[in-house]
């Protein structure tokens, strides 16, 4: 809470690599699992979670959902070897094993 009151934000993310992420606000803390099921190579998950939850929360997805999304997102990139990419079909492939 101290973080997020010195930078002036109301909610903040914390990534924990295989452990997830948490996610903070002024009421609560919540953790957000990993969906990686092999992982052979881990160049670009970082940037994939930023451009995940960039692109789920400014298209007005909850920071929570788009926090879900980046680490489905992320679990698809770290299954390929070297810096990889996820498509549409991938995510929505990660997300209906789950459901």
């Amino acid at each position: 809470l101290a973080l997020m009151k010195a930078i002036g934000s109301e909610q903040m993310i914390v990534t924990r690599g295989k452990d997830g992420m948490s996610i903070f606000d002024k009421k609560s803390n919540e953790r957000v699992p990993t969906f990686a099921r092999d992982v052979f190579d881990v160049t670009g998950a970082g940037d994939t979670v930023i451009a995940a939850i960039a692109l789920a929360w400014s298209s007005g997805v909850s920071l929570k959902e788009s926090a879900l999304l980046a680490n489905h997102a992320a679990g698809v990139v770290v299954a390929k070897i070297g810096c990889a990419t996820c498509d549409l079909n991938e995510l929505k492939s990660s997300i209906d094993i789950v459901k």
